[in-house]
């Protein structure tokens, strides 16, 4: 919650430089990989993945539709504690 609270007060987060990212859609879920750690997803958050892993830059009222879903927050506030986005 504290995470979207933020969110929606910035223009947007970006990826730290240097982070690599990809994606594999299975039968029943997905598997996302930054910098060579797996992250086993619903398959509900595949479009917040797409936008991740298109843009080095996403503005906040871009994602937050995205973020309806807990599954959804909770990856991405996974990310950000591990250190992948910063707010811009």
């Amino acid at each position: 919650k504290q995470l979207l609270d933020v969110l929606s007060n910035t223009t947007g987060l970006c990826w730290m430089e240097g982070t690599r990212y990809a994606w594999f859609e299975h039968p029943e879920q997905l598997e996302f990989f930054v910098n060579g750690k797996a992250y086993k997803c619903e398959l509900s958050v595949k479009a917040l993945i797409e936008q991740l892993s298109h843009s080095t830059r996403m503005d906040s009222a871009q994602l937050m539709p995205l973020l309806e879903q807990p599954a959804a927050q909770q990856l991405l506030f996974e990310l950000f504690n591990e250190g992948y986005f910063y707010f811009e």
